[in-house]
């Protein structure tokens, strides 16, 4: 149990310095007076469901002067399914204060569509593995379906792991931005 407490202890150690890191970093490229452009950081459940985590959020852009439209947090779906109205909650209050939210590894089947509904995100991520071997008409099929189901939910779909001009044509084609 000892050993347990200590790795969750410096897993949240490790994930409020990404944040801090993070945000500082943000904060000197805003002072060398580049474009704007966001940052995003993954959140793991364990982080997103303590009650510290909100304030934190809003401390660090506070303390960095960083509007926070220039921080997204990703959220993997197996993280919005735990712990799920605390989460939701926690969403919630992140979005009010101007924090946008990723949905992460769309399409890898943690959730429940049902869930997808429930929860305001902005922007889900469709996972890279449904974006390999697009040259198959139903991998294709696939990709499209998940890219119009988050379009038509109003929200911005983005994909990861796009590595060749195919791709990249392809999902511009069917609406991932």
């Amino acid at each position: 149990m000892f050993f347990r407490m200590k790795l969750f202890k410096n897993y949240i150690k490790l994930s409020s310095w990404v944040l801090e890191t993070a945000c500082s970093q943000r904060k000197t490229w805003v002072d060398m007076n580049l474009p704007p452009f966001y940052v995003s950081i993954n959140v793991p459940a364990r982080q997103i469901n303590l009650e510290s985590f909100l304030e934190a959020v809003k401390d660090t852009l506070e303390r960095y002067q960083l509007s926070a439209n220039l921080l997204k947090i990703e959220i993997t779906e197996r993280t919005a399914m735990t712990n799920f109205q605390k989460a939701l909650n926690t969403i919630k209050e992140l979005q009010d204060n101007g924090v946008d939210i990723i949905l992460d590894d769309f399409g890898v089947a943690y959730s429940s569509i049902s869930y997808l509904v429930q929860y305001p995100f902005n922007t889900i991520k469709i996972d890279k593995s449904s974006i390999e071997g697009l040259e198959n008409k139903n991998q294709r099929s696939v990709c499209r379906t998940l890219v119009a189901m988050g379009r038509n939910l109003g929200m911005n779909v983005v994909a990861e792991g796009v590595e060749e001009l195919e791709q990249y044509q392809f999902l511009c084609s069917i609406g991932c931005v």
